[in-house]
C-alpha cells in the first residue's frame, strides 16, 4: 500500500511505516535499504516530484524474511507505476 502527495521540491521523498509485526529488526531494515535503493535509482530515470510513503502490512509468519531482492523490487516497480499513472493524471 502506498500514499503519495506532489510536491513543489523537485525530489521524490519517500517514507516508510513498517510495523514489529512485519518482522525483526533485521528483517525491517533491509526492507528500507531495498527501498531507498530502488527508489534511488528509479528517481534518476523519472521527473517526478512527489512525496509516498509506503506502508507494509504483517503478512504470514516469514513471508518478509524469506523475499528476495528481486521480489521486492517488483512490488514496489508495480507501486510506482501506479502511482506514476495517478500523477501523469493529475498533471493533464
Amino acid at each position: 500500500m502506498a500514499n503519495f502527495s506532489l510536491n513543489e521540491l523537485g525530489v521524490v521523498r519517500v517514507g516508510w511505516t513498517l510495523p514489529r509485526k512485519v518482522g525483526s529488526a533485521v528483517v525491517r531494515n533491509r526492507l528500507r535499504r531495498w527501498g531507498r535503493d530502488y527508489f534511488r535509482k528509479w528517481a534518476r530515470k523519472h521527473d517526478l516530484e512527489f512525496d509516498i510513503n509506503i506502508v507494509l502490512k504483517p503478512r504470514p509468519d516469514g513471508m518478509y524474511k524469506s523475499l528476495s531482492h528481486e521480489d521486492f523490487d517488483a512490488l514496489l516497480a508495480r507501486i510506482t507505476i501506479q502511482v506514476e499513472r495517478k500523477l501523469r493524471g493529475s498533471r493533464a
